[in-house]
């Protein structure tokens, strides 16, 4: 067995490794948004730039650019089914058929819009499922952020984390919303299409979001 130093052991480097080392998610995320939907919004982006160079205030709403004159720009989007998002054989489809999911209707503020589903989970297994679940929903796999979030106890130890697909800070927060409301047993899924920036009041938007989906597990 190797022996473990002590932090006054180590060289700073080290030191700092060990302080710091971030606990990874018990299994790997890979980017959800099809190709097609990623090309379509990176056009609607750069267009926003281009207007903002030339100084044209637009506002973005979805798929599509505002501009001061109400004339609107927007990028051809496909239409995306449940065979086009998922990866999952369909054998394996039957098994996510078997999980309840509960969701509200989304909350639109500044051209953004944001929605929130969630399930009771036990094991890593089970959170995995629902983010699968989630993932392949054509309206799940359009957005720009797809914030998982989840908690429970196995073997007397609390199991919990997040990924914040984009969207900095934003698992973390919903993460500390569920340990001051005590709620655990729980996964969640939050999304946010883009709009114009809003500031810290999408958390708050995202964190009533994802309660009022817990009042109903």
């Amino acid at each position: 067995m190797k022996e473990l130093r002590s932090p006054r052991e180590m060289n700073g480097s080290d030191r700092w490794r060990h302080l710091y080392e971030p606990v990874p998610l018990p299994f790997y995320i890979t980017p959800q948004q099809p190709l097609s939907i990623v090309s379509a919004r990176n056009k609607l982006f750069d267009k926003s730039d281009s207007f903002k160079k030339q100084n044209i205030t637009v506002k973005m709403s979805k798929n599509s650019l505002t501009l001061p004159n109400g004339d609107k720009y927007s990028e051809e989007v496909p239409l995306l089914t449940s065979a086009d998002v998922s990866q999952i054989q369909a054998c394996k489809t039957q098994k996510l058929d078997d999980i309840t999911i509960k969701s509200v209707d989304p909350v639109r503020k500044n051209g953004s819009e944001f929605f929130a589903i969630g399930s009771e989970v036990d094991s890593v297994e089970s959170v995995q499922d629902f983010y699968k679940k989630a993932c392949i929903d054509p309206y799940v796999a359009s957005v720009d952020s797809r914030i998982l979030v989840y908690r429970f106890r196995e073997n007397d130890k609390v199991t919990e984390n997040y990924h914040d697909d984009g969207e900095h800070g934003a698992g973390r927060r919903l993460l500390k919303f569920m340990q001051d409301n005590q709620i655990i047993y729980a996964a969640f899924v939050v999304t946010r299409w883009m709009g114009e920036h809003i500031g810290p009041e999408r958390f708050t938007i995202m964190e009533n979001l994802l309660n009022d989906v817990a009042n109903l597990l």
